[in-house]
Formats: structure tokens, C-alpha cells, sequence
């Protein structure tokens, strides 16, 4: 298509990938996207500030859609031999899931974190 533009010059970001001293990814994000997070959708402290960067809210909203998953589609467990029924899935999908809040320190209450309206 002559005279396209990149989807660069359109969204006005590039596409390369940032690597922060910590090793985790800075996803690159326009100005206007980072400000419609902050006002929206970033956790807020006490004072309603951002508690949290873009980056942490797509880990979180990743973690929470994978731990929802895990209650559909449990991961098969080798030594089992067999897939287990739904109660046992749904058993085991929720002791999977109250494992991996302990790890990243979230707590596990089986709603989603960060799924408040308001």
C-alpha cells in the first residue's frame, strides 16, 4: 500500500523493546496512553496517587486472567496418570492459585485483584 504509514508514526511510540536495570521490560507507551493508565486503571495509594507502573498493571492483570483460567482449564498433572473431574479441577486450580499469591504476595480471595468498580 504506497504512502502507509508505519504503525509507529501512527501511535507515535516505537517498537523496540526497553530493558530496565532490573531486567523487566519497559513497554513503550505514548504519553497520552500513560495518563489515561495513571487516571484509570493503575492501583492508587491512600491518596490517590499511582501505586503501581503500566508495567506492573499488565503483570497483575495478566496473573489474575491466568488464575482465572486455571479454574477452566487446570494444567494436567503428569504424575495423575489421568484429568482429573471438574471438582478436583476446580479443587486443585484453587490450591494452585492460593500458592501463587503466597509467592507474589497478593492475597487470594478468589476474586480477581483490582476488579472494583467504582
Amino acid at each position: 500500500m504506497p504512502g502507509a504509514l508505519p504503525a509507529d508514526a501512527i501511535l507515535g511510540v516505537t517498537t523496540m523493546t526497553i530493558r530496565e536495570p532490573s531486567g523487566r521490560a519497559k513497554i513503550p507507551l505514548s504519553d497520552n496512553a500513560r495518563v489515561v493508565l495513571e487516571r484509570r486503571y493503575l492501583a492508587k495509594d491512600a491518596e490517590g496517587r499511582p501505586a503501581e507502573t503500566p508495567e506492573e498493571m499488565f503483570r497483575r492483570v495478566a496473573h489474575n486472567i491466568a488464575q482465572a483460567e486455571l479454574l477452566y482449564k487446570p494444567l494436567e498433572d503428569p504424575s495423575a496418570g489421568s484429568p482429573s473431574g471438574p471438582s478436583e479441577a476446580s479443587d486443585s486450580a484453587e490450591r494452585r492459585a492460593s500458592e501463587s499469591a503466597k509467592r507474589t504476595g497478593q492475597a487470594s480471595s478468589g476474586a480477581p485483584q483490582g476488579s472494583e468498580i467504582g
